[in-house]
């Protein structure tokens, strides 16, 4: 009998620590299911926030300056951070309006990484019009010019325009950022690519360098090519190489860098090939008998330089020049270059040129007198093969400094845009993207929005 009741008892006392048991849990249950419910009513609330953030600097980014983009492709919007920072909080507020569960409480807004003035940030807009640009998904505004001319901030001379105007050149985004000529010496690296038939071979085809130098030769008009979109500047592609305010001296600039590659190739070509030196030597022999050496290296880089000018005006008219030449691709004959020493003045070419040379007294002096200084025509030996102008200036292009080109062609846009559609327009002004940081019922959330994301 008394076992019977012990164990009773002891049923008894395991049930009440059962339920002890049971309560605490579903207590425990239960505040976890409270606590569950705040952290996930909390994160859709963040979560909602983060998207809603993302709407609004959308709306921010969506007001681009349109010229900007459809004349260059870059997309900007104008602003600084008070601006902007008002327009995002009336955004929020138009947004959480009339929403108790919602509870905004400030922004804080960074543009400075996103300014268009940063080449960081301005290069990653240049490539992707690159891109574009290869695989034909973007129409060449360079051969279209769609604009509203009502800028002109900038006095033109139509004739040779330059900039002058110091308080101008100073809000450049190239000013004070740039040091020495921007470019590798062509002539060194040509030395060391004799091997390179041509100059689409040193010339690299791929990676983003390449898409920056199709973005500029679709968007600037150059002395080759000229182009039909109005423009400040005639010779746009020379003044990312140059660098020069005055529109006649990055022409001739690049001019300068044309003929030394061509000087040294066209000399490379005198100094090994049997048949012209055969040709130098026997004039260096008539013209100075008593220094046939040193008047045959001045022939040979008197015959280099007109041939390589002769090449030149091939370039600009659209004709095809082989970077190393041969006999049927050279141009000019020696007699072509040679001074009628009975007739100088008209420099008309004499036939018998060698049979009575001029004597002086410094025959080094005698042989670059036979020489003409200038010529006054062109000859056209209509090669098939052979290098463009633009083949040229992409050569150079590829030796110019990124950086250099970079700011260089943010001058231009910002020329052009002053020129031709506002004359208050600065790209330091605008903006390719931002960053917020806000609190929503306490919560803070950090966004991040641009056009490359």
């Amino acid at each position: 009998m008394q076992q019977r009741m012990n164990r009773k008892k002891y049923v008894l006392l395991k049930k009440g620590s059962f339920s002890v048991c049971a309560g605490i849990f579903f207590v425990t249950l239960a505040a976890l299911s409270v606590l569950f419910l705040d952290y996930s009513k909390a994160e859709a609330i963040k979560s909602a926030g983060n998207e809603l953030g993302l709407v609004w600097a959308e709306s921010i980014l969506g007001e681009y300056d349109r010229n900007l983009a459809e004349r260059y492709g870059i997309y900007g919007y104008y602003g600084n951070d008070w601006m902007t920072k008002q327009k995002f909080d009336y955004l929020v507020q138009e947004s959480t309006e009339g929403k108790r569960y919602l509870s905004f409480e400030g922004s804080n807004l960074r543009l400075t990484s996103y300014v268009l003035t940063d080449p960081s940030v301005f290069r990653k807009q240049v490539i992707k019009m690159g891109e574009l640009i290869i695989f034909n998904k973007w129409k060449n505004r360079n051969s279209d010019a769609d604009y509203n001319k009502s800028g002109e901030d900038i006095p033109k001379d139509s004739i040779d325009p330059e900039i002058r105007n110091a308080a101008i050149l100073h809000t450049f985004p190239s000013y004070g950022k740039i040091s020495g000529t921007g470019m590798k010496n062509p002539v060194s690296l040509l030395k060391k690519k004799k091997r390179q038939k041509t100059l689409q071979n040193i010339i690299k085809k791929s990676g983003e360098e390449y898409l920056e130098n199709e973005y500029i030769l679709s968007f600037f008009r150059n002395r080759g090519t000229g182009g039909s979109a109005e423009s400040y500047f005639t010779n746009e592609v020379e003044y990312i190489l140059s660098g020069k305010t005055k529109d006649s001296e990055n022409q001739k600039a690049v001019e300068r860098k044309i003929l030394a590659v061509r000087e040294f190739c066209n000399l490379f070509y005198l100094e090994t090939s049997p048949e012209m030196q055969a040709v130098i030597h026997s004039a260096a022999i008539v013209i100075a008998p008593e220094s046939e050496a040193l008047a045959a290296k001045i022939i040979a880089a008197g015959w280099a330089l007109a041939e390589s000018n002769n090449d030149y005006q091939l370039l600009i008219s659209g004709e095809k020049v082989p970077l190393w030449k041969d006999q049927d691709s050279w141009a000019l004959s020696l007699d072509q270059i040679l001074i009628d020493p009975k007739n100088e003045e008209e420099g008309h070419r004499n036939e018998d040129w060698a049979k009575e040379p001029e004597k002086t007294e410094k025959e080094e002096e005698q042989v670059k007198k036979s020489l003409k200084e200038e010529m006054d025509f062109v000859v056209n030996p209509e090669n098939e093969h052979g290098e463009t102008y633009e083949d040229y200036l992409l050569f150079f292009l590829s030796l110019t400094e990124e950086r250099a080109k970079l700011y260089r062609i943010m001058d231009l846009i910002q020329i052009n845009m002053q020129y031709l559609y506002s004359s208050s327009f600065y790209l330091r002004d605008h903006y390719a993207g931002l960053s917020a940081v806000f609190m929503v019922n306490g919560n803070e959330i950090h966004i991040s929005k641009s056009y490359q994301s």
